[in-house]
């Protein structure tokens, strides 16, 4: 029997239906929560090497795409075998170049980053050492580092025999200390085993995204014209298209604008002979990855390892990291990233410490392009809404009256010739 679905009351029950096995569906999860979130973690674990494959593929589209489009486009493309050809040496090109890349990395970078970290964990031992002799003056009775009025209300030997029978406690459970954290290093190795092998195969999974994206977009673009009419298909495929552009012009800007940021530091840090700067250079590119927050996170141990060795040049060091920012901020960032994101700096925070909370490192790095596509979404959406009802779109118009009126008036000042 065909339903009538323009009847009133069959609408009704329909759509009763629906929120009611929503609702039963929320509840069940909510009251079981702990056995969905199982369930999904290990969901997410099975799709890991999809998914760093997705991701990996996603990064290297926009090199794989200027090899093809502008050094190999001499071979053309009209006819599939050379379509096909152009694009198998544009991925050779294109992996082949960020292997190089990663491998000169390792050569010359590593083995400096390994030999500042041993330079700086013998000099800690020496900074222990000195702390311990200094500690010994202290409680020396012969010494005058404390008022001998205090040492009349501090036992002195009965200190050192706390503080030495401590030290022999630690030495001799040391090996029980090992045998406790067997466990969780072999956890720890596991998941390093685990993690090389996902990349491994996400690596072959994204060589496999790359060759035949455009078929892959369009047997998805298919599914959802099947699923769903004609104005819902064609809103999820330019909402896919705006989270496509967002992620794109802001990730690879980001992941750009930080290597820049990190061979600069590099250099000038170099440059002013300051110690560790192999080290603290790669700190401060990768920490810059994170917006806004990311300069904080790496200047701050970094100037710490600096003011072991060199209170003075620790000064130094966060004036040179704030002069780099500031180019960084005022230059460098907004000629890679343009308006990518189109959000104040109030929304680039909110959107960091909440995913932050969701996704730990992961969600500091791609909680702004992920607020930044629903900002543009609810934005497109309000403005939609508000043509309907008659009303301005432009944002100087809600102003309060008197700052309006100024925004107004710059606005349409003419230019100068």
């Amino acid at each position: 029997m065909k339903i009538d679905w323009n009847r009133k009351y069959t609408t009704i029950a329909v759509y009763a239906c629906i929120v009611i096995t929503f609702a039963v569906a929320l509840v069940t999860a909510s009251v079981h929560l702990g056995v969905v979130w199982g369930t999904v973690k290990k969901t997410v674990a099975l799709l890991n090497p999809f998914i760093i494959g997705f991701s990996i593929a996603f990064l290297i589209n926009p090199l794989m795409m200027l090899f093809e489009n502008k050094v190999l486009a001499f071979i053309g493309d009209k006819k599939k075998a050379l379509r096909k050809l152009k694009r198998v040496l544009s991925l050779i090109l294109a992996y082949t170049l960020v292997t190089v890349v990663i491998s000169l990395f390792v050569y010359l970078v590593i083995p400096q980053i390994v030999n500042s970290y041993n330079d700086l964990q013998s000099r800690t031992m020496g900074y222990v050492t000195g702390a311990q002799e200094f500690m010994t003056n202290i409680f020396d009775k012969d010494k005058t580092f404390i008022p001998k009025v205090l040492l009349n209300f501090i036992d002195i030997e009965a200190l050192e025999d706390s503080v030495n029978e401590l030290v022999n406690d630690i030495l001799q459970n040391s090996h029980k200390l090992f045998i406790d954290a067997s466990p969780y290093i072999l956890n720890f190795a596991t998941n390093i085993i685990n993690s090389l092998k996902n990349a491994l195969i996400g690596i072959i999974v994204s060589v496999y995204f790359l060759f035949s994206k455009e078929r892959l977009c369009a047997q998805v673009k298919k599914t959802v014209y099947a699923l769903f009419n004609s104005k819902i298909a064609a809103r999820m495929v330019r909402i896919t298209r705006t989270t496509k552009r967002t992620f794109e012009g802001f990730i690879i800007g980001k992941i750009i604008d930080s290597i820049i940021i990190g061979i600069l530091t590099f250099f000038v840090l170099m440059i002013c002979k300051m110690p560790y700067y192999p080290l603290i250079s790669v700190v401060v590119g990768v920490t810059n990855v994170i917006p806004f927050f990311g300069p904080f996170i790496g200047a701050i141990p970094s100037a710490f390892i600096i003011f072991i060795v060199d209170p003075v040049k620790s000064f130094w060091f966060i004036l040179i990291i704030l002069a780099i920012q500031q180019l960084d901020g005022n230059v460098i960032g907004p000629a890679i990233l343009g308006d990518s994101t189109k959000m104040s700096a109030l929304w680039v925070m909110f959107s960091i410490i909440f995913m932050s909370g969701v996704l730990g490192i992961t969600g500091m790095f791609i909680g702004v392009p992920i607020f930044a596509t629903l900002y543009a979404l609810f934005v497109e959406y309000a403005n939609k809404l508000l043509i309907a009802r008659g009303k301005s779109r432009s944002l100087v118009n809600y102003y309060p009256q008197g700052y309006g009126k100024i925004k107004r008036r710059q606005k349409s000042k003419p230019k100068a010739k």
